[in-house]
């Protein structure tokens, strides 16, 4: 707040990376046999979250030649669960990216303004529920359910009351990116007990570009939101 800040060339990045992986394979195939020969219930948990955030508080006054801000906010959950019987695996990543230019902030540059946040979100939940005999614990059946969550935000806020001046061009670019794979496998008991997979995925998106202050600039102006989702599968089987 109240802060200035004179110079050449602004550069001001934040970058939140936070990867969690829960790996249930064991290390060879005759492990992995003692294993699920021994455990009924088998479950895993991938939980990642990601906060970045730049603020330019009340007050702030820049000058400079060029001014380029970036956040970034990626989140990682991986997880693969193997057991017999019941088999549960959850992958929740959450990322948050905020660029937040508060009102009477003044912005003066020569060259170009780039305010550009990212939000990233990767999953990848697979449980397999397996037989290898009768049912263990005198289970009648395999459950397999696999479960994701993704809740992805990335912001760029110029306030009301807020200014951005610029010989050049301004670019205000919110985005995010998402990618979940989800998937729960069962297989039946040989003596013809049922196998039951459920897979379930939910994701909530919020992409925002705010340009409620002032802008002006001897290039072109730029005020994007944009929310890619290139990979989303479920499946159960």
């Amino acid at each position: 707040t109240n802060v200035t800040l004179k110079a050449g060339d602004v550069v001001i990045d934040s970058d939140a990376d936070s990867v969690h992986r829960f790996d249930d394979d064991s290390e060879t195939t005759e492990t992995v046999v003692d294993v699920l020969e021994s455990v009924s219930t088998i479950a895993g948990v991938a939980l990642s979250d990601a906060t970045s955030v730049i603020t330019f508080g009340e007050g702030t006054r820049i000058e400079a030649n060029s001014l380029s801000v970036d956040s970034f906010a990626g989140a990682e959950a991986e997880v693969t669960t193997v057991g017999t019987a019941i088999g549960v695996t959850v992958a929740i990543a959450n990322p948050t990216s905020t660029i937040d230019i508060q009102k009477d902030v003044m912005i003066n540059v020569e060259g170009d303004v780039d305010l550009n946040s990212h939000a990233l979100s990767t999953i990848s939940a697979k449980g397999y529920t397996v037989s290898l005999g009768p049912g263990t614990g005198g289970s009648p059946v395999d459950v397999t359910v696999t479960v994701t969550k993704s809740d992805i935000e990335s912001k760029v806020n110029l306030a009301d009351g807020a200014s951005i001046h610029a010989t050049g061009s301004v670019t205000l670019d919110a985005s995010m990116r998402k990618s979940m794979n989800t998937s729960a496998m069962s297989g039946a008991y040989e003596n013809g007990a049922a196998g039951i997979s459920l897979a379930l995925s939910f994701s909530e998106s919020n992409v925002f570009a705010y340009a409620d202050g002032d802008i002006t600039a001897g290039g072109t102006i730029n005020v994007t939101a944009e929310s890619n989702a290139p990979k989303n599968d479920t499946a159960a089987s």
